[in-house]
């Protein structure tokens, strides 16, 4: 990942406390570009972490954090694809244009919201049909594993 890029964390509730930990780390380096914590859970529900992405955002200029209450990954995914096509939505909603030379994506909750692809067998592996990886692959993204470099990462432990 580049000292530059902007990086934007996508995570379902279960996935909150793992991209937190990734994005301290960035802010802690003092990285130059911008960053987005997105939050996705049901309606109504609110973050155990609001407190804190709210004083990061006031610390942290370069920090913003948005959460989303959805009833389904189909709306996040719908959500995400307007940022991709429409760079002018994305800088009022996550704070920069989501552009693959520029952004680092992560990943991270729900199997069915990343949408990760899966292995075959040797070296081949199967594109899920829906999820956030085949919607920014189809936007120029390449998924990141330990055999290439690429600019989404996504939680594999399920």
């Amino acid at each position: 990942m580049r000292p530059d890029c902007d990086i934007l964390l996508i995570a379902t509730t279960t996935g909150e406390a793992a991209n937190n930990s990734i994005l301290n780390e960035w802010l802690l380096q003092r990285r130059s570009g911008n960053s987005c914590q997105v939050v996705c859970g049901p309606p109504g529900w609110r973050s155990l972490y609001a407190c804190e992405h709210e004083a990061l955002s006031i610390l942290c200029k370069n920090y913003r954090h948005v959460a989303l209450g959805m009833d389904s990954c189909d709306t996040l995914e719908t959500r995400v694809a307007q940022w991709l096509t429409d760079p002018d939505i994305a800088r009022d909603e996550i704070g920069f244009s989501c552009d693959p030379a520029t952004t680092h994506v992560f990943l991270c909750g729900d199997p069915l919201m990343i949408g990760a692809p899966t292995k075959r067998g040797g070296w081949q592996y199967d594109v899920a049909a829906s999820g956030l990886v085949p919607l920014l692959m189809r936007h120029g993204f390449t998924v990141k594993t330990r055999f290439k470099d690429g600019n989404v990462e996504y939680e594999t432990y399920w």
